[in-house]
């Protein structure tokens, strides 16, 4: 569901790039209850930009894997933030050997699925849209 957005909120220039990346992707139970109304809302001309910033929060620079993801997050359960491309902040944290992201907003996903590897990247599943703040 999430790629079916990405091209009309004009966010392929972004995950085209040779430069890699990770991508933190919704996965389509997280996106279903917001995709009858917001998320076709939001590709309406005037709100393509808001759209944009929801799925660049929901990329971060690098080819960060699952082993370095995992190094990053303290095993006493602080969390480490981390900027997306689209300028948001990712709170990582780890809870009983899962990784939990959390946006500004107060939302906490777990990533369910690691290291999907693609020729620019990787992709992360997780069971929530982290949403900036708008």
């Amino acid at each position: 569901m999430l790629a079916t957005v990405v091209k009309p909120a004009g966010a392929t220039h972004t995950l085209a790039g040779a430069d890699p990346f990770a991508v933190i992707a919704p996965s389509n139970e997280a996106l279903a209850p917001l995709a009858a109304g917001w998320v076709l809302g939001l590709l309406k001309p005037d709100l393509r930009c808001r759209l944009e910033k929801v799925l660049t929060c929901h990329v971060v620079a690098g080819k960060v894997i699952a082993k370095a993801m995992m190094s990053m997050v303290k095993a006493d359960g602080s969390m480490h933030e981390v900027k997306t491309v689209g300028a948001c902040v990712r709170a990582l944290s780890l809870k009983s050997k899962k990784v939990l992201m959390a946006d500004e907003v107060g939302c906490t996903g777990v990533v369910i699925i690691a290291d999907v590897r693609q020729p620019n990247g990787v992709i992360y599943g997780v069971n929530k849209v982290l949403l900036p703040i708008m």
